[in-house]
């Protein structure tokens, strides 16, 4: 329980700042669905989800590399030196690309668009990505030093800027869709700019090649998981594009974004803490048990976040975006699904990574990748935009499940299946409740959601998707609260 606790705490402090750093494309989305066309949109989409493909390999998965060796360091001179040779080694070779690739930029706006006009987007956008290297540079060494409230703080100070950058080049002055490249180039300059500063200030200039070789042995192999993993993730968009067209791209998008908020709000934040601290754990000679138990923990939460997404967002996309992006709604549920089931991988494929045989990562993501688009192409031929939700789902249990087995070869995990399928059986029940009742009114809707969200907690005490004792602990905090909110009423 104090292994929760500590993961609570700065699980907590960084779910709050990952939400604020994608609070600004949610608080955006009336400004973009007003100010521009649908087509347009969907354009900003296929460049992102473009330049995001291109991030992953010049980032060189030197994050991953810095968890892993920086905690077998044995004094704070080899642990600086972790951290200043994957940043230089990243920084300078990440600028060498980029300055080649946006050599090519009416090349890519041609094989993305058939048309070249969309080329200064993507010119700007690669300066964006560029600098946005840099900045997670900096958030990499936040969350090696624990440092969840400046990162916190940081994710404040760039929401605003984003804003006030955006909201004012396309609302203000009109500028369309060249105002948001503009705007998040402005951003990204500044804390990218600032982050390299900042950490030549804290760790100096320390480089060894030998421990970056032992890093790229590490990281290297990740690469092809990662680019693998990112076209299953987001083949289905290029796929729409090609066979229904920009403006099914933007409604399949909105759907996509509402569903996978669960994704940067829960998964992400609880990932930043845990990917360093389960290594630390691993080497103290932590019980598999443990990690079990912090699975189901987590999984819990991805189940109950998904629920609210699920049940608020027919009621949510009303306020936020015009009627001709309603249509999104139907699709956000079974997305959230999809990534509790994604969530999941992490914990499956800890043997891999403590036994730094990663280039299954590899073997097993592009498998998948290969069959992702296969699906994606039949199914969204035949069934439209469900196609591509069918083909996500279909993708991401395989994955798992490739994940577990070969997982389990290296660190078996005695996994809670069976309250992990609870859980499953008592968010998919509540959503059923829901999708009965969606002819209602506004107020009347909300009310059921959050009827329906409270009622996820006591359901899984009843059906007892948590262990016996974990019960108790609850039962006890609630009648806790209960009898000091009765003292308090009667005051």
């Amino acid at each position: 329980m104090q292994e929760l606790k500590r993961l609570a705490r700065h699980g907590a402090t960084y779910g709050v700042a990952e939400a604020i750093s994608r609070l600004a494309g949610f608080l955006l989305i009336p400004v973009y669905t007003s100010y521009l066309q649908t087509e347009d949109y969907g354009r900003l989409q296929i460049i992102s989800i473009t330049i995001e493909l291109i991030g992953i390999f010049i980032s060189f998965g030197i994050s991953d590399a810095i968890y892993r060796f920086y905690f077998e360091q044995k004094n704070e001179k080899d642990k600086k030196t972790i951290v200043s040779s994957g940043v230089i080694t990243v920084s300078v070779l990440a600028t060498i690309i980029v300055l080649i690739i946006s050599q090519f930029g009416d090349e890519l706006s041609l094989l993305l668009f058939g048309e070249t006009e969309s080329s200064k987007y993507i010119k700007i956008a690669f300066v964006t990505l560029l600098f946005g290297v840099f900045h997670t540079l900096l958030l990499t060494y936040f969350r090696l030093m624990k440092k969840s409230l400046i990162y916190l703080i940081l994710s404040v100070c760039k929401l605003i800027l984003t804003l006030s950058v955006i909201i004012t080049l396309v609302a203000y002055y009109e500028y369309g869709l060249i105002g948001v490249f503009v705007g998040n180039m402005v951003t990204a300059v500044v804390f990218g700019s600032a982050g390299l500063l900042y950490l030549y200030k804290k760790i100096g200039i320390h480089y060894s090649l030998s421990k970056v070789r032992e890093m790229a042995s590490y990281s290297l192999p990740i690469i092809p998981a990662y680019l693998s993993m990112m076209v299953i993730n987001v083949s289905d968009r290029y796929i729409v594009k090609m066979i229904l067209g920009l403006s099914d791209v933007a409604i399949y998008t909105l759907g996509y974004k509402l569903g996978n908020v669960i994704h940067y709000f829960v998964r992400v934040p609880f990932m930043q803490i845990w990917l360093p601290r389960r290594y630390e754990l691993y080497h103290s000679g932590a019980e598999p048990e443990m990690f079990s138990k912090i699975a189901t923990y987590y999984i819990g939460l991805m189940f109950w976040s998904g629920l609210a997404v699920s049940v608020l967002v027919h009621d949510v996309i009303k306020v936020i975006s015009s009627n001709d992006y309603w249509d999104a709604a139907q699709y956000a549920p079974a997305i959230a699904l999809c990534y509790v089931i994604y969530g999941l991988d992490q914990h499956l494929s800890f043997g891999i990574h403590v036994a730094k045989k990663t280039k299954y990562l590899s073997y097993i993501n592009t498998v998948v990748a290969v069959l992702n688009i296969i699906l994606n192409w039949y199914l969204i031929t035949a069934y439209g935009i469900w196609g591509a939700v069918i083909a996500t789902f279909l993708s991401f249990v395989i994955r798992n499940v490739a994940l577990y087995f070969y997982g389990k070869r290296f660190y078996s995990i005695p996994f809670e299946w069976n309250n992990m399928l609870k859980l499953l059986l008592i968010s998919m029940v509540l959503y059923l409740l829901k999708y009965l009742t969606l002819d209602q009114s506004m107020l009347i809707s909300l009310v059921i959601d959050i009827v329906l969200i409270i009622s996820f907690i006591p359901l899984v005490v009843a059906f007892k998707a948590i262990d016996e004792s974990e019960i108790k602990i609850i039962k006890n905090k609630a009648a806790i609260y209960v009898r000091k909110l009765q003292n308090y009423l009667s005051s």
